[in-house]
C-alpha cells in the first residue's frame, strides 16, 4: 500500500473515533474486529460479525482487511491507540493526530480558495486597466 493511501485510511480510522467521541466522550473502547470466516486452525469456531466502526470506515474508505491491518500496525507503532481489535482506545497522541487531520482539510481548502479568488481578482483588474489604457491612447490619438 502507497503512504499517501495508508495515511488517508489512518486519517478516518482515527477521525471516526474522534467524531464518536465528541458525541459521546464516555465511550470506552471501539469495535474494529474482522468478521470472522468459522474457521479456525482447522476448527468451527462461531462466526463473528463485523466490528461496527471497522463497516463504517469501510464505507467512507476503499480498503481491504489486510490493509486497515497495515493501518492498524502503524497506528500501534505510532502510539495512536492501544488495546485488542475489539476493544480499541485511542490515545491522547492519537486524538492529537485526529484534530490535525480534521483542521488541515478545511486549512487546505481555505487557503486554495483565497487564491483562486486573489488571481480571480487580479484577471479583473488587469482587463480593467487594459480597457482604462486603450480608451486612453484613443481618447489622446497616440
Amino acid at each position: 500500500m502507497n503512504l499517501e493511501k495508508r495515511n488517508n485510511i489512518t486519517n478516518k480510522f482515527l477521525l471516526i473515533m474522534k467524531q464518536v467521541l465528541d458525541k459521546e466522550p464516555r465511550t470506552p473502547y471501539f469495535d474494529f474486529k474482522f468478521k470472522g470466516t468459522g474457521n479456525y486452525a482447522g476448527r468451527s469456531v462461531s462466526k463473528n460479525p463485523e466490528g461496527k466502526y471497522l463497516t463504517q470506515l469501510k464505507q467512507q474508505v476503499k480498503v481491504s482487511d489486510q490493509e486497515f491491518e497495515e493501518v492498524l500496525n502503524y497506528c500501534y507503532n505510532q502510539n495512536y491507540i492501544i488495546g485488542s481489535q475489539e476493544y480499541i482506545r485511542l490515545t491522547e497522541k492519537g486524538l492529537e493526530f485526529a484534530n490535525l487531520a480534521e483542521v488541515e482539510p478545511s486549512i487546505t481548502k481555505r487557503l486554495s480558495t483565497w487564491i483562486l479568488n486573489n488571481f480571480v481578482l487580479g484577471i479583473i483588474i488587469g482587463v480593467i486597466a487594459s480597457i482604462i489604457t486603450t480608451m486612453i491612447i484613443k481618447y489622446f490619438n497616440l
